[in-house]
């Protein structure tokens, strides 16, 4: 590929065309070395954004021939509790959710416990949990997904509202900006009884518990 520090084309366009079966592609490089390639890939026809010096390698945009568009390489976690957490709440304490078992985790920011925010942006976060052995001596519960900058309150419940014995799901969602290095983590409060007698639910082909979040832009 001919290196060009300028272009002069009278028609205001520029075409890159292999003239043959091949990918159609434009190479940047800094000091020789490839930084990013953008162009045609010719198996698919759709159009990429990718790292280093070829196409459908280290994708950061692609444009299926449909329109479509994915970004695979954004930062995004899903995690969920395959086991039950045994009496982790009750007495007003608060409990941080820990999750046992991951659908994804792209660039391995989450830990268990806690999503390190890899690069500053805005991120959809998503959350539930089941708590089970709720007795009528519990008199509320709330459910937060917390963040470096600032928590979210999910849904509760009280004792002026209902009074729920058994099984009780709570779920939370919202737009949080996070910097990069900032946390995220969600956590549950129960109070009512003197003791922790109420379990975090988790089973391993139904995500009863879970937590997930995705860079928006």
């Amino acid at each position: 590929m001919a290196k060009q520090n300028s272009i002069g084309n009278a028609t205001g366009s520029l075409t890159v065309d292999p003239g043959a079966a091949g990918d159609s592609s434009l190479q940047f490089s800094i000091s020789g070395t490839p930084e990013f390639v953008i162009g045609v890939y010719d198996t698919d026809d759709s159009f990429r954004i990718s790292q280093g010096n070829t196409p459908a390698v280290n994708d950061c945009l692609i444009v299926e021939s449909t329109g479509v568009q994915r970004r695979p390489l954004n930062p995004l976690f899903a995690a969920f509790r395959e086991t039950t957490l045994s009496n982790v709440t009750g007495s007003n304490n608060t409990y941080n959710i820990s999750m046992d078992g991951e659908s994804y985790d792209i660039g391995g920011h989450y830990s268990g416990v806690t999503f390190v925010a890899p690069v500053t942006g805005i991120y959809l976060v998503v959350g539930n949990i089941q708590l089970q052995e709720l007795t009528t001596t519990h008199q509320g519960s709330f459910f937060a997904l917390l963040t470096s900058n600032r928590n979210f309150r999910g849904n509760t419940y009280n004792t002026t509202i209902n009074k729920p014995a058994g099984t009780m799901r709570l779920v939370g969602s919202c737009l949080v900006d996070m910097d990069a290095g900032d946390n995220l983590r969600s956590n549950i409060r129960t109070f009512g009884a003197g003791t922790n007698t109420v379990d975090v639910y988790g089973e391993a082909t139904n995500y009863y518990t879970s937590i997930s979040g995705y860079l928006m832009c």
